[in-house]
């Protein structure tokens, strides 16, 4: 026996009293009914009150109920029902409320796919819930078309905003840029290195062997369509590689590429091969009906030799292969070389980290930014083009491990003569407005879901890192739902805002529960948090609910309404705080102002436990005494058990693990049955036959039955033999005098296995904490295992999509003091240095350290430059770039440049005071010029040529 096995204290009845009570939740709520019933009774009840406010517009609850049962009728149409998953990729708006609604009304489960996130995040989603169908929008047309072909099970999407989905063009991106590959060719010294051909790992060139044996398979891929009385239409033809070899092997060649410089290599190809079949033009792949007569077609074959991969997505190559097919005769095919392979991506992507070295500069170009195909788009097309007789899709015909691996080749055959065949029915298709317009609208509203069918599916981190998706029931939103109506007093009048982003839990109750009450909720700009836009929109919509997620997020608001006397929140009623414990001080003023009309909670819960399980008021007595913040009592229909290892009841004041029962538990991970049997257990000998789940939070129990966190399970680390609790680090840090926030981090120690503890303060403001004396203070609390070995001061915190400290974003103390030099200073450093970081794919750069020697290079520089004019709209060249090349010097010489419009212009730069010259009677500048090369001080020049047409009397005055 162990020692920890032996009961170290008597019973306390009065204790476990105190929890019966506390756990005595029970409480009648609409169990056997569902969402989309209890927001068709309020329809009837209240059709004309305000449902939805998004910005300006206002809707009404009979017509969102007409929109939803509209796209409802769709998703049954397409086999929606109980058990079945939509994915929904829309940005907080009105249609997101109209999508939600219809996918609960017609049985499925809800399943956000927020924008926001990563694209590998919304894959690894995809792939749990393998929606049927997609609902999105014309914004989100490349993110929709990358998930929605990449996911098999997912047969339909919908694209709610759109008349026609398929011409709604992907944006083109920077790899379509004519400025970036004019600058490659025109810098190059050959043309393979004109063309961009490169190592996707080192950036060093594919060598001419290589080009050369890529050239002959792709001959021999395409043999059927070559010789002497064949034509070859080449899209994208480049700097004439494929030219080289393929010319001489038909009649007439025709090359097309939109890029000047890289033509200008093409026809020195054609020169020097002496090829007198070829004609190049200088025209994009959506520009065919431009080529001059005798260049037009038919073509017997057209060719895209690694061209398709620049491309801004799926939508804009079907619109290409349109074109391109329509070239064709009445036999031929179109033939795509190098296609990298969607399939594949993940894997090359990690090959490409594992292999990336320092050296070989800044984001190799055949990486993310690329466009990946999945096979299954190719074996769409025939459904689009019923002239195509068979698609071929096979591995490239040579072996090159930086080329071919992560990529396959497609040949399309074109047969006009053919006899229409029958063809299968499609297995992905596209829909969009014209689908819903086709629906009869005398069709009964429509309401399938159950109230034991999973409601929605919703995706967390996890303490390992690894993305969880978690199934809730029909049943338990719908007591969730109850409860917020009540608990906030929601009727006719009430308005809920909804800020917070849809991949959080905490937004469907902000979503729904104004629904089923009376309500309208009121949506927030979908933008990044600006707590003044927020502030606003409260004071304007009289907003009476408030729950902005994490409390971080209100104390900016807090402290931007205390400038007028907190008159901006006088329609509040209800503030919800959760996600992490709200610094009472920070709300202590509002409290105590006599302004505030609103009750404020501390609400917790995981997603495990449909969002809410417990609840806490928080009055101003109890913030202004200080103390513990408590979570409270559980919510109707829940309870909440504080249990040892052995899973028993512990005593009240005795920390133990906290665990959750009842209706809100969630049924578990989708397709992770082994997760969900170690998290969801019913093996309690004290809870018998209960289903409880296990937090990972460590709780204690107070004497009152409430209860209060202390840490967390998964943040006790073992330092030199030392367990040490993170949350006990950061409270103590959090103490010290200057600090207002405080996290702690274990991190690896560069170089070595060892791990060590580091500590991170957000100062309070006009505050400079030291971090060598904050050290010291803590060796005053805590052991000396548990003191940081470094302490890093931010200027803010890095949020997750949650809105909860994103620890894994937090610098190293390494990266902390490289970029210590300095923080931006002007609104033009602010904007280079993400910039810098985009392009060197580091983030660590600092603002004074040089572009090239942080591994930039001449291609770097080029994509930077064009970011930049991008963001900024300003003239900067990648010569400004080699001349600056540090993110600081580069924004003192935009800042020092005139605007494009100003009639300033700089002749020459240089220190001290600037020097202006007026120009001769001409209004050149530039006939100053050499005169201010000689000044040695900054000189500009105005420009007023006489030529310019004059301003009119009335253009002046208005």
């Amino acid at each position: 026996m162990k020692l920890s096995d032996i009961q170290l204290w008597e019973a306390d009845d009065e204790a476990a009293d105190a929890a019966r009570i506390a756990n005595a939740t029970a409480r009648p709520f609409p169990a056997d009914r569902t969402v989309g019933e209890l927001f068709a009774e309020q329809v009837a009840a209240t059709p004309d009150e305000v449902a939805v406010v998004d910005g300006p517009a206002r809707h009404t609850y009979v017509e969102v109920a007409a929109d939803a049962d509209l796209l409802a009728r769709f998703l049954v149409d397409q086999g929606v029902q109980p058990g079945v998953h939509v994915g929904v990729l829309l940005r907080r708006s009105y249609r997101l409320v109209v999508a939600m609604l219809a996918v609960l009304k017609a049985g499925g489960a809800y399943v956000p796919l927020n924008p926001e996130l990563p694209s590998a995040r919304l894959h690894s989603l995809m792939r749990d819930t393998g929606p049927l169908v997609l609902i999105s929008e014309r914004e989100l047309v490349a993110a929709y078309n990358d998930l929605f072909w990449n996911s098999a099970p997912t047969r339909a999407c919908i694209c709610v905003d759109s008349t026609d989905v398929l011409t709604e063009l992907e944006p083109a991106g920077t790899r379509m840029s004519l400025e970036l590959w004019n600058y490659v060719a025109d810098h190059a010294d050959d043309p393979i290195s004109a063309n961009g051909w490169r190592s996707p790992y080192t950036g060093a060139r594919i060598s001419d062997q290589t080009l050369n044996t890529y050239v002959r398979a792709t001959a021999g891929k395409i043999a059927d369509y070559l010789g002497p009385a064949k034509a070859m239409l080449e899209i994208g033809c480049g700097t004439g590689t494929t030219l080289r070899g393929l010319a001489p092997r038909v009649g007439r060649y025709v090359g097309i590429d939109p890029a000047a410089g890289v033509l200008r290599w093409a026809e020195r190809a054609r020169e020097e091969e002496g090829l007198d079949n070829v004609s190049l033009h200088e025209l994009g792949a959506l520009n065919l009906d431009e080529l001059p007569p005798g260049s037009d077609g038919p073509f017997d074959i057209v060719v895209f030799n690694s061209v398709v991969q620049s491309f801004g997505g799926v939508n804009y190559l079907r619109t290409v292969l349109r074109e391109a097919i329509g070239r064709v005769g009445e036999r031929g095919a179109v033939y795509l070389g190098h296609v990298w392979d969607a399939a594949r991506r993940e894997e090359f992507l990690a090959s490409l980290a594992a292999r990336h070295r320092p050296e070989h500069g800044g984001r190799p170009m055949s990486a993310a930014d690329a466009l990946f195909i999945p096979s299954a788009f190719f074996d769409d097309l025939p459904n689009h083009f019923p002239e195509l007789s068979a698609v071929e899709v096979t591995p490239m015909a040579f072996h090159d491990e930086e080329l071919t691996t992560y990529a396959y080749d497609v040949l399309l055959h074109v047969d006009r003569t053919a006899t229409a065949r029958r063809r299968p029915a499609p297995a992905k298709i596209q829909y969009d407005t014209q689908a819903l317009n086709t629906l009869a609208a005398v069709r009964p509203p429509v309401n399938r879901h159950s109230p034991d069918a999973t409601a929605y599916v919703i995706q967390t981190s996890g303490s390992t890192g690894a993305p969880k998706s978690v199934a809730v029931g029909m049943r338990s939103l719908v007591n969730l739902l109850w409860w917020y109506r009540d608990f906030c007093e929601l009727d006719v009048g009430g308005r809920v805002a909804q800020i917070i982003t849809c991949g959080f839990d905490a937004s469907i109750k902000n979503y729904l529960a104004p629904l089923v009450s009376g309500a309208a909720v009121v949506l927030a700009p979908d933008a990044a948090y600006d707590p003044r836009v927020l502030l606003e929109l409260v004071d304007r919509d009289e907003v009476t609910v408030l729950n902005p997620g994490v409390p971080s997020a209100v104390y900016p608001l807090l402290d931007l309404a205390a400038a007028d006397g907190f008159r901006a929140l006088r329609s509040l009623r209800h503030l919800a705080l959760g996600g992490e414990t709200p610094d009472l001080a920070r709300l202590l003023p509002w409290l105590d102002s006599g302004a505030c009309k609103a009750k404020v909670h501390n609400i917790y819960g995981p997603t495990e436990a449909t969002d809410i399980a417990c609840t806490a008021e928080i009055a101003p007595a109890t913030a202004a005494e200080g103390g513990p913040v408590r979570i409270g009592f559980p919510i109707p229909n829940v309870s909440a058990h504080v249990l040892d290892r052995h899973l028993i009841e512990q005593p009240a004041g005795i920390v133990g693990e906290l665990y959750l029962a009842g209706t809100g538990l969630a049924a578990g991970y989708l397709s992770d049955p082994e997760l969900t049997a170690e998290k969801f257990t019913t093996d309690s000998p004290a809870l018998p036959g209960q289903r409880l789940y296990r937090t990972g939070d460590r709780a204690r129990r107070l004497p009152d039955g409430s209860l209060v966190l202390v840490g967390r399970m998964d943040t006790q680390v073992k330092l030199l033999g030392h367990r040490t609790e993170l949350g006990e680090v950061e409270q103590k840090l959090s103490e010290l005098p200057g600090v207002r926030e405080a996290a702690a981090v274990v991190r690896p120690v560069p170089g070595s296995d060892e791990l060590r503890l580091c500590g991170y303060v957000l100062p309070e403001p006009g505050a400079e904490p030291d971090t060598l004396g904050l050290r010291a203070a803590l060796t005053r609390f805590l052991p000396a295992a548990a003191v940081p070995a470094d302490v890093v001061v931010v200027e803010s915190w890095p949020r997750n999509a949650n809105g909860k400290i994103d620890r894994n974003a937090l610098p190293s103390p390494e990266q902390a003091r490289r970029a210590a030099a300095r923080p931006p200073r002007t609104e033009t450093e602010r904007v280079l240095l993400p910039l810098w970081h985009e392009v060197l794919a580091d983030d660590t750069v600092s603002l004074e350290e040089n572009f090239f020697v942080a591994g930039g290079h001449s291609l770097g520089a080029a994509l930077l430059a064009i970011r930049i004019r991008e963001e900024l709209h300003r003239d900067v060249s990648i010569v400004d770039v080699y001349r600056a090349q540090t993110a600081a010097a580069l924004a003192k010489l935009i800042d020092q440049r005139p605007a494009a419009d100003s009639p300033l212009k700089l002749l020459a730069d240089g220190e001290g005071n600037a020097v202006y010259c007026f120009p001769p009677i001409a209004g050149h500048s530039w006939a100053m010029a050499g005169f201010a090369q000689h000044l040695g001080f900054r000189c500009y020049g105005f420009d007023f040529p006489f030529d310019a047409a004059p301003t009119r009397p009335e253009q002046r005055q208005s």
